[in-house]
């Protein structure tokens, strides 16, 4: 299951992507959006911070800003970054026991580990963001 810290830095992570390239913002306002408090968020932005997903600027008028453009950044990226237990847990061959047993379920598992695996290296938060806030344009 992803854990809270993974959710709230896809979600820290989408409020980064809906800004200019040059806007930085300052953590409280982040935790302030989230509703979580400011210490919680900074584990988070530092580990995002160590994977190179964003970077940071002290001082007066310091905060927080992606360290590439929104369209390279995968959830996969992101949750690496701050919950990679969750993606250990997508790994087909921990399943195998299944197999013996129960073949179908085995198979039935193996496309949707499968299927998750490709959602999340090939979802960028570009799109993931554009999605979410209605902008996503239909084929």
């Amino acid at each position: 299951m992803l854990s809270e810290s993974g959710i709230y830095a896809i979600r820290a992570c989408e409020i980064l992507a809906q800004l200019d390239d040059h806007s930085v913002v300052p953590t409280r306002e982040i935790s302030s959006e989230l509703d979580l408090s400011n210490e919680y968020l900074v584990k988070i932005l530092q580990k995002l911070k160590k994977a190179g997903i964003i970077r940071s600027q002290k001082g007066a008028g310091g905060g927080v800003q992606l360290n590439m453009d929104a369209g390279d950044v995968t959830l996969h990226q992101i949750i690496k970054a701050t919950n990679p237990s969750f993606l250990d847990h997508l790994n087909p061959s921990d399943i195998e026991a299944l197999k013996v047993k129960h073949e179908n379920l085995y198979q039935m598992l193996d496309r949707q580990i499968v299927d998750i695996q490709q959602f999340l290296k090939t979802t960028t938060l570009k799109y993931f963001t554009d999605f979410r806030s209605g902008n996503q344009a239909t084929n």
